[in-house]
């Protein structure tokens, strides 16, 4: 719990007792979920424990995206044919709490981008008289319990008529920062490093993450803009796989290890989310940041010198770390297998030739896989992320565990295509998603569950 967080939770609740209708406006990782999650987790807990306040109940909640679906399902349509009314997800839930004639709080949270296509339609509600007018001519009268919760990103789309009617709550990733995700994360770590090594892991932080960053959005080229917790968030999830398989017992080379697997992590975290010319840049930052030769952010004496840092020849990109003695740095041209893949009669467009890019995006792949964590593969057209994406889950996979299904998606693709789709290739569970578009390859895994 950090102050700016406690804070916005005052403000929802002193916000949800004057207006029946507010918007909380932030970039992703301002924690605009939790606030509402605490708060009423918060106010059940009060009611639970006998606090006797007019504006404390326990709370319900339901989350809607306006834009997975179309407007029909949402409020509500015709059918074409029949012309019979079919209600849509808001019209049943508006009538589902607003029948209830309890105390209990009641929000309806819509969690997507705001636009003139579905909000203009609320108008209405978030008047004075909170009524819901349907096309079927039905309407629909909002009880003094319910309160209706925008979480968006901006307002770019949102007419001068809406933003009147609603009050405003602004979150920003950098008045939470990192650092409340970093202590929630140590949190979680087994005790072999959480108890022992637990502020040397804070120090590898505070030493590189921030100079880092700073470095990278100052002198490099980002092709997709990212959050300062989404990049430090990734580095957790790469230390967290690398360290998580060491054996409890005290290990004579594990604050070795810690580090090494902190550096690799780094290289593919911060420093994999920049273009090919922004690596030479900042191969050379971090080769000096190893060395100590940044005077404003010299090594921690809690880290002292680093055992087996990553070798000077070639790049901070050309090597993979393995738990060899105190440390040893691989280049992943050793780990390339001879030979090219594919068989006698296949086409020479699906024949893949063993590169150093091939070796290590597969790797970066495998363990994000085996750990059930997503990942996101950026690039111009053409430079091989869906043959790499494919090859690894075709050759490199356990197939008794995964089953890949690969779905195509362009701007035209609806929500309900995509469900289709996926239903089509395996009914009972979606396992894969690979989505493809002319900009970026999202990847996200889940393992079978039998």
């Amino acid at each position: 719990m950090v102050d700016f967080f406690s804070e916005k939770i005052i403000q929802t609740y002193e916000m949800m007792i004057v207006r029946h209708g507010f918007m909380m406006v932030g970039d992703p990782f301002s924690g605009k979920t939790r606030v509402l999650e605490v708060l009423a987790e918060t106010l059940n807990l009060l009611m639970d424990r006998g606090y006797d306040d007019e504006n404390v109940n326990k709370v319900w909640f339901r989350v809607i995206n306006p834009k997975a679906i179309t407007m029909g399902q949402l409020f509500g349509q015709f059918d074409p044919v029949s012309h019979e009314w079919t209600d849509g997800i808001v019209a049943n839930t508006f009538r589902e709490y607003a029948a209830d004639q309890t105390d209990i709080k009641k929000w309806v949270i819509f969690d997507g981008p705001i636009d003139t296509l579905w909000i203009e339609s609320m108008n209405t509600v978030l008047d004075d008289n909170k009524k819901l007018c349907l096309m079927s001519g039905e309407i629909i009268q909002l009880s003094n319990v319910m309160s209706l919760i925008f979480e968006c990103r901006d307002l770019s789309q949102a007419s001068p008529a809406t933003v009147s009617r609603c009050g405003m709550i602004y979150l920003e990733p950098a008045s939470l920062g990192w650092e409340p995700v970093l202590q929630s994360w140590c949190n979680t770590l087994p005790d072999a490093l959480s108890n022992e090594h637990g502020k040397l892991i804070m120090a590898l932080f505070h030493w590189a993450l921030p100079v880092a960053i700073t470095f990278v959005r100052k002198h490099c080229k980002e092709p997709v803009s990212l959050q300062d917790s989404n990049l430090a968030r990734s580095l957790m999830n790469l230390v967290e796989i690398l360290m998580k398989d060491i054996p409890e017992e005290d290990n004579k080379y594990m604050k070795s290890w810690l580090i090494s697997s902190f550096l690799f992590s780094m290289v593919w975290s911060v420093g994999a989310c920049v273009d090919t010319d922004s690596r030479v840049k900042f191969d050379a930052f971090f080769k000096d940041l190893m060395a100590g030769k940044i005077e404003e952010h010299p090594i921690p004496s809690l880290v002292g010198k680093i055992e087996a840092p990553i070798p000077n020849e070639g790049l901070i990109y050309d090597y993979l770390f393995e738990r060899k003695g105190r440390g040893n740095w691989l280049p992943w041209t050793k780990t390339i297998k001879e030979g090219v893949s594919g068989g006698k009669g296949q086409r020479i467009s699906d024949i893949i030739v063993p590169t150093m890019d091939t070796a290590r995006y597969s790797h970066l792949m495998e363990i994000m896989f085996n750990n059930n964590k997503s990942l996101l593969f950026v690039g111009p057209t053409g430079t091989g992320k869906s043959v790499y994406i494919k090859e690894k889950l075709m050759n490199g996979i356990n197939r008794d565990a995964y089953i890949p299904a690969f779905v195509n998606f362009s701007a035209q693709t609806s929500a309900n295509q995509t469900q289709a789709s996926m239903e089509a290739i395996y009914p009972a569970a979606v396992l894969k998603l690979v989505c493809h578009s002319c900009f970026f390859k999202m990847i996200s895994s889940r393992k079978v569950k039998k």
